[in-house]
């Protein structure tokens, strides 16, 4: 069938919900994307406006063979990881519900609501999802999920209660600790090649909105990069003492001469509306306090959605050991990429490091586990995402041969101090890395086993370019 008569089907399907490149829907809904790289020309657009219009446009396109792509929040940079030339996109944007349950205890998430819009709209609640709020519930929880939160409660899959995805026959399941178990645990950090996840239930980290929420501008000079690098170091060693603190440090260099260094931190213990300001800021964070130039820095009592809205996203990743030696090198190499590119216009160098201590794995494993592989070695770890900005898509070549540049030395520079690590955030991967390889052996073998299981004519892999795909050949 021709990608045409697949859009009629899917028309007659799903009256209402698909649109033509001619419609002012499909011009809205094809470019609400975080970046213009992935920018393409589907055939239509379909717009579900439930679980079981998912299931519906799944079953149409299995039965024709068309390829398609699944966008949740549309926020990987990726082209074609969440939209496609020529083929079908299926965009989950309307399935966007936020709902408390009557305990305030767990929440349940339409996977195309944006993160944003979750922490604004569950008063009273923390709940424990992506550290950037304009990134989907659906990609964030099928990567593993960062929170600012992490180090206390594991990663966001860890916290889902259950899965409801469709599979490629139309078929609506959940997956529980007790139904399909299997699947439960691929999703957790395994990816989108089982189905499309439509729904999560999330337990909620803490039954209060209000967080010690923090903010430090730095001016960026080598000693106050020197000093932060080494605040990094050290509160990840402190957070496995004080797991209810959180922190991500981001580095600037633009084009415009702009740079600076962003910290935001926050801390979940026992924080209410009621704190009257000023008051003392948790132990962990008084050395990150101390490092001048400060150019803003506030701390507050406040809702989850004030971080969420500051925190930015990356397009390749490196994890190594951490050690003050390790990221004082990947910092250079980092530093030095950056100032061959802010000839670029309009470009603003980003690179971030978040801390994974190794609190991270052992509260991941009481929450039942994953399958990211870190409890192969238990160390504590540093992530590092490097996010490059820039308007003209004339340097969209010239940017990807200077993201993998980063990778290859950054890499080398772990492998030179003795403490690289193989793990890849998905979420934070570029292209061209292979993250589900990281996660191990035992564990590729694993999410293999539960694709063939749940997607037996593996349409996830052949008819879904999108995402990150299961290695072949283990």
């Amino acid at each position: 069938m021709a990608l045409a008569s697949c859009c009629a089907a899917l028309s007659n399907a799903l009256p209402g919900n698909v649109f033509l490149p001619n419609s002012n829907t499909y011009a809205s809904a094809n470019s609400n994307r975080w970046s213009g790289t992935s920018s393409l020309s589907p055939s239509c657009v379909v717009l579900p406006g439930s679980t079981q219009d998912v299931a519906a446009a799944l079953q149409v396109l299995t039965q024709n063979g068309r390829p398609f792509v699944v966008k949740s929040g549309g926020h990987m940079a990726k082209p074609g990881f969440n939209n496609i030339d020529g083929g079908v996109s299926l965009d989950l944007s309307r399935l966007n519900s936020v709902e408390l349950s009557g305990d305030l205890r767990t929440t349940r998430l339409g996977t195309g609501a944006e993160w944003q819009r979750v922490y604004d709209n569950t008063p009273g609640v923390v709940v424990p999802g992506g550290l950037c709020g304009g990134t989907g519930v659906g990609g964030v929880s099928l990567g593993g999920g960062m929170s600012i939160f992490l180090a206390g409660v594991g990663w966001t899959a860890n916290n889902v209660v259950d899965f409801e995805v469709v599979l490629a026959n139309g078929t609506v399941v959940h997956a529980t600790p007790n139904t399909n178990p299997d699947l439960f645990m691929a999703l957790k950090g395994g990816g989108a090649d089982f189905g499309v996840l439509t729904h999560i239930t999330i337990t909620n980290a803490q039954l209060t909105n209000f967080i010690y929420a923090g903010q430090v501008l730095n001016g960026l000079t080598d000693r106050s990069s020197q000093a932060l690098l080494r605040v990094l170091t050290r509160y990840t060693t402190a957070n496995n003492r004080d797991p209810g603190a959180g922190m991500q440090t981001i580095f600037k260099l633009g084009s415009n001469g702009k740079n600076e260094v962003e910290t935001l931190y926050g801390h979940r213990a026992g924080l209410n509306a009621m704190i009257p300001v000023p008051f003392l800021s948790p132990a962990i964070f008084n050395e990150l306090l101390g490092v001048l130039p400060q150019t803003v820095a506030f701390a507050a009592p406040a809702p989850m959605n004030i971080l969420s809205n500051m925190a930015q996203d990356g397009l390749a990743t490196i994890t190594f050991q951490d050690d003050q030696a390790t990221i004082e090198a990947v910092h250079k190499v980092t530093s030095d990429i950056c100032k061959q590119v802010v000839d670029i216009p309009n470009l603003d160098c980003f690179w971030s490091y978040v801390p994974l201590s190794d609190i991270v794995t052992a509260n991941s494993l009481k929450r039942g586990g994953n399958v990211l592989g870190l409890e192969r070695k238990r160390i504590d770890r540093m992530v590092v995402f490097f996010s490059p900005r820039w308007l003209d898509p004339q340097y969209d070549a010239r940017m990807s041969n200077v993201s993998q540049a980063w990778y290859s030395q950054a890499k080398a520079a772990t492998v030179a101090q003795g403490t690289a690590d193989d793990f890849f955030y998905l979420n934070f991967a570029g292209g061209f890395q292979d993250p589900i390889s990281s996660y191990g052996a035992d564990n590729v073998n694993f999410l293999q086993r539960v694709a063939a299981r749940y997607d037996p004519q593996g349409v996830f892999q052949k008819l879904m370019p999108g995402g990150f795909k299961l290695p072949q050949g283990y």
